[in-house]
């Protein structure tokens, strides 16, 4: 049996139903959270690459200037994802 595969109950006993539909909530409740931590890591990676090839322009380096986080909070609907502080 593989790791995340659940045994299909054997007995048609309530209690083997119980746990039957309790290890496929808990498999799949932590295979949604692994995909959300994924996705919301990616988010702030690209948007953290974005912001450094607009402000470096092709340079290996460059000068971080407030004026531009405080620009793109300001412009950025989601005032929780994208205030000044996270980004």
């Amino acid at each position: 049996m593989k790791k995340n595969e659940i045994p299909v109950a054997q007995n048609n006993d309530f209690d083997g139903l119980v746990v039957h539909i309790q290890q496929t909530q808990d498999v799949l409740q932590n295979n949604a959270r692994l995909v959300i931590n994924r996705h919301v890591t990616a988010k702030a990676w690209l948007t953290g690459y974005y912001i450094v090839e607009y402000e470096q322009k092709g340079a290996d380096r460059a000068k971080y200037g407030e004026q531009l986080l405080k620009k793109l909070a300001e412009k950025l609907k989601d005032k929780k994802t994208f205030s000044y502080r996270t980004l």
